[in-house]
């Protein structure tokens, strides 16, 4: 088992020599780790100990068995000789008096109090009735219930319990609700897949029927999952799984880190979810919130025991949230135990952690802007929270000491914009421990080149700079791996545009089907779609996302129902028949996502680094080789229909695999189409003209390419 310990944190310094310079820096940040893991080694026995989730909140005692009420074997409840107890066990620092409260009591806090505090751990415990085999808890099935709180400066609170495993929305006062709901214990027999290239389809499950409505986790299994399978992505990364009061937040003011949002069902409909999407080859990762929580105080935890509790006492600065302060021994427990609670209770895979830049800088993303420059993460003005990498290596450890356990694999990626070096370095390399991390400057640059006008086609040839896409695309450390996408949710929220509308704007309305003529800027706007993200997965990172229906071009934006649209669901769903039929336009986009995934499942080139061996910023051309594959990408808005020069830097024979002017995706299907065959042509056989091209590269090939059309070629010989 990895020791930390046996680490000083300069083993990144074999890793980036340009880390150097800041190596006592380094080694301090790796001493806190080690601090505060030498401290819970010493009082709660180790990682696993400490994050243990399963003897706080709710759970049962009966005989000597102890029964969390997320995984509860009643047969072991029942077969009790003495009455089993329900306890309620919460670290309430404030409390002076603590009781459940509810239905089941009239709601009298004198009935059921706390009868012992250790260290600011209040336990409350109440008998079951009945007898042997026909014990019943003492609160029922969706009964609604509360901790009230009678704090040591005289205040009176009603809270819900920090480990609420489930709520309910009450319409008429827009608060959610606890509510009583015991899981039974579920058995997960479908593996854990793995997958060597990550192809992840970014999910909201409410907004995934094509129906007006809020959907199930029961639908998205049934229905959804097996349409993500056969597009050829191999993960899902779920968004708004965490309860959250406001809907339209998007899932990002969450208000229980325990309970799964019951607006898509019980907890248990999620558990199929699962169950189904590794049935299905599928890997579920978690958009994890842990940057920040909701200001709600009836409905969650912030002033929970009417102090600042686990949070700072300053505010977001941009969100209006509560920032965790991961200095405090209790915060780190709270989201180390709600790590290990979605991965043990749901079996996931993995968690896209949210907002790392907020969590990382005291100035929480603030109007800071990165450059890359080392100072900036290392110096003394750098303005690092020590504290928040500290927690992101103890959940990394956290996982380590699980994977071992289990011989499983957790997934981890990173949403940061700085930058921040040795982010996705493992740990045992000294570095935090990340697998991933998002490649965040590549769906800026496509929106910063829509807004300069080449969304409209104008000044194609100044405004679009290869070597800036090459740039955005190729800027990433070797020693880290990245997931690139042209677009996710960002793009398609209110006030945005996904790429398509970018290209289209209102010809999206009216020039969509597949029957009537062709349209220039619809034509032309379908060309660049295909040829961005077959760019974009080509050169970039060594995985690939992509937000669910933007693949096809869903139009419109997502507006979630609010007072200002009526409380409509008409701009929060997707419009999968748009794909689905054979006369649209999106159906070719669709299907050439579609061979586009399934090349990249046949040949997952980014296991290997690419080599750029052309960027021709006056023909607008990219050319470049990854693993056995060619990639030739044109997007010179008027110059197609030639012959071209693509250097080689491998001789032998190379055969089209895919090429997005296909017809079947829209395209006029001349010149170059799949299965053409070209054999390398020695440097010896070119004159000086076409030697000034080669770039280096020994042998050439001679391409027909067209306008705005991408081509990958396989090397067969």
């Amino acid at each position: 088992m990895f020791d930390p310990f046996k680490l000083n944190g300069l083993e990144v310094l074999e890793i980036d020599s340009q880390l150097n310079d800041y190596a006592e820096v380094i080694k301090h940040r790796w001493s806190e780790f080690l601090r505060v893991l030498y401290e819970i080694n010493t009082n709660s026995q180790g990682i696993e100990q400490f994050s243990d989730y399963t003897n706080y909140g709710f759970y049962i005692e009966a005989g000597n068995t102890i029964q969390n009420i997320s995984s509860m074997d009643w047969n072991q409840v029942q077969s009790a000789s003495s009455p089993p107890n329900l306890v309620y066990r919460e670290w309430i620092g404030n409390g002076k008096y603590v009781a459940i409260v509810g239905d089941f009591n009239n709601w009298d806090n004198t009935k059921h109090y706390s009868n012992h505090q250790d260290m600011g751990v209040h336990t409350i415990s109440i008998p079951f009735t009945g007898t042997k085999g026909r014990w019943e808890c003492p609160i029922k099935e969706n009964q609604k219930y509360k901790i009230f709180i009678n704090t040591h400066d005289g205040q009176d609170l009603y809270r819900h319990p920090q480990h609420c495993l489930y709520a309910i929305l009450n319409k008429e006062i827009s608060q959610l609700e606890p509510q009583w709901h015991i899981m039974e214990k579920f058995q997960f027999k479908q593996p854990k897949p793995q997958h060597d290239v990550l192809r992840i389809y970014e999910t909201h499950i409410g907004m995934s029927s094509e129906e007006e409505k809020i959907n199930t986790y029961r639908d998205f299994a049934d229905n959804i999952l097996p349409r993500i399978a056969n597009k050829g992505y191999n993960a899902v990364q779920i968004m708004a799984l965490q309860e959250h009061a406001y809907y339209g937040s998007f899932g990002y003011q969450v208000t229980s880190f325990f309970a799964p949002s019951s607006r898509f069902g019980p907890p248990e409909d999620f558990r199929y979810l699962v169950e189904k999407a590794h049935s299905l080859k599928i890997q579920v990762y978690l958009d994890l919130v842990h940057s920040h929580a909701s200001k709600n105080v009836t409905d969650g935890i912030a002033n929970w025991d009417g102090t600042k509790f686990l949070f700072h006492e300053e505010d977001h600065p941009l969100w209006d949230s509560k920032v965790f302060d991961y200095t405090h021994p209790e915060t780190l427990r709270f989201l180390l135990q709600n790590l290990n609670f979605w991965l043990t209770e749901f079996n996931i895979d993995g968690f896209r952690f949210d907002g790392c830049m907020s969590m990382m800088y005291w100035h929480r993303s603030a109007g800071e802007g990165y450059t890359g420059r080392y100072g900036e993460y290392f110096d003394d003005n750098s303005r690092v929270d020590i504290g928040a990498l500290t927690y992101l290596r103890l959940a990394h450890y956290l996982f380590l000491v699980k994977d071992q356990k289990n011989n499983q694999k957790t997934i981890s990626i990173a949403e940061d914009v700085s930058g921040y070096p040795t982010l996705a370095t493992p740990l045992q390399q000294g570095g935090i421990g990340f697998d991933y991390r998002f490649q965040m400057a590549v769906p800026d640059l496509w929106v910063k080149f829509m807004k300069s006008g080449f969304d409209l086609g104008l000044n194609d040839e100044s405004n679009l700079d290869m070597g800036k896409i090459r740039h955005a695309l190729c800027n990433r450390r070797w020693q880290e791996k990245h997931i690139v996408y042209a677009e996710c949710h960002d793009q398609a929220l209110v006030g945005d545009k996904v790429l398509l509308m970018w290209l289209l704007n209102e010809k999206i309305y009216s020039d969509m089907s597949a029957i009537q003529g062709p349209e220039d800027r619809t034509d032309r706007g379908i060309r660049l779609h295909k040829v961005i993200r077959l760019l974009t997965i080509g050169m970039g990172g060594e995985g690939y996302l992509a937000f669910m229906g933007n693949e096809f071009g869903h139009p419109e934006w997502i507006d979630f129902p609010r007072t200002g649209n009526g409380e409509s669901f008409k701009h929060c769903r997707r419009q999968w028949s748009l794909e689905d039929s054979s006369h649209t336009k999106f159906h070719w986009l669709s299907l050439f996502d579609k061979d586009l995934m399934n090349l990249n499942k046949q040949f997952p080139w980014q296991l290997s680094r690419e080599f750029v061996n052309v960027t021709d910023n006056e023909a607008k051309t990219l050319v470049w080789d990854r693993a056995n594959l060619v990639f030739i990408i044109s997007m010179h808005p008027f110059n197609g229909d030639y012959e071209a020069i693509i250097p080689i830097r491998q001789p032998g024979a190379y055969k089209v695999v895919l090429t997005s002017n296909g017809k079947q995706y829209g395209g006029d299907g001349q010149g170059t189409q799949k299965d053409n065959l070209f054999r390398t042509i020695p440097e010896s056989q070119c004159d000086n003209t076409c030697r000034d091209k080669l770039n280096g590269c020994g042998q050439f090939i001679k391409v027909w390419i067209k306008k705005q059309c991408g081509y990958v070629l396989e090397k067969i010989e």
